[in-house]
């Protein structure tokens, strides 16, 4: 039961420091909120790259799976850690965002938000990384 309540603690932490983060700067450029909880696709290009990513991310975490399983756990590959797989899609899918708004958006705004969402994605990913998820789970 700790581990729920510590599992939420994260996710609050997580929510509100990205979540509060990206309205500060949705707010500073001016540009629609999106939400979240829809795709928020800009196009069915952008749809499919994006699905692409998400299929990519689940082979990877299968595959990672049976790699480290079949490893000693103090020699596991740590780019094959689900927590890493799921960060690195998570970024390169607000950069994926990015890039769609750039080609496919005239006005210049929105893919500074995205490019600027997705740095401080990466620097809360990093920042919950490195203190070992808060010290909440070790």
């Amino acid at each position: 039961m700790l581990f729920l309540w510590r599992l939420l603690l994260i996710m609050l932490i997580f929510g509100v420091l990205y979540g509060g983060s990206t309205y500060v700067i949705r707010e500073y450029f001016k540009v629609d909120h999106l939400s979240w909880w829809s795709y928020n696709h800009i196009n069915n290009e952008h749809k499919r790259f994006d699905w692409a990513l998400r299929r990519i991310a689940i082979v990877l975490i299968i595959i990672g799976s049976i790699v480290n399983l079949s490893r000693d756990i103090e020699n596991e590959l740590w780019f094959f850690q689900p927590w890493i797989i799921v960060f690195a899609m998570s970024v390169l899918g607000q950069f994926l965002r990015a890039y769609m708004e750039k080609k496919y958006i005239e006005n210049e705004k929105y893919y500074k938000a995205s490019v600027a969402e997705a740095f401080v994605l990466l620097i809360v990913l990093f920042i919950t990384y490195q203190t070992n998820f808060y010290g909440l789970l070790f």
